[in-house]
């Protein structure tokens, strides 16, 4: 189950350097691409490897077909990336994450919306 990147854990890096500056970019309007934990709560087609996650409220279908090798499972955390589940997190990482997130505001309410709006086709 992977919590950090390169020996650093996920909440430290936004909360060092990269919490300040998601606050700043979406100021200057470019573009950063930001992986938000979700809770599998479905195994919608495991054939496909499509799962149904569940991010602050939000639930869409996601592609978990990159983390097939690990067995995810209903109720297993995940880092999503425009509609991809990129790596496999605890809950106690995930939630971290989640609060330090969450204080980028209107911004991250944005993303929100348009993360349950967006649809794999």
């Amino acid at each position: 189950m992977r919590t950090s990147f390169g020996g650093t854990r996920i909440v430290d890096m936004l909360v060092g350097d990269l919490l300040p500056d998601l606050l700043i970019r979406p100021l200057r309007r470019e573009i950063m691409c930001l992986g938000i934990p979700g809770r599998v709560v479905e195994i919608v087609d495991p054939d496909h490897h499509i799962a149904k996650v569940d991010v602050s409220g939000v639930r869409r279908d996601i592609s978990v077909r990159l983390l097939a090798d690990q067995g995810i499972e209903v109720e297993d955390w995940v880092l999503v990336h425009v509609g991809f589940a990129m790596a496999k997190i605890d809950e106690t990482e995930a939630r971290l994450t989640l609060e330090q997130v969450a204080k980028m505001g209107q911004e991250y309410r944005d993303e929100l919306d348009a993360f349950g709006a967006s649809a794999i086709t």
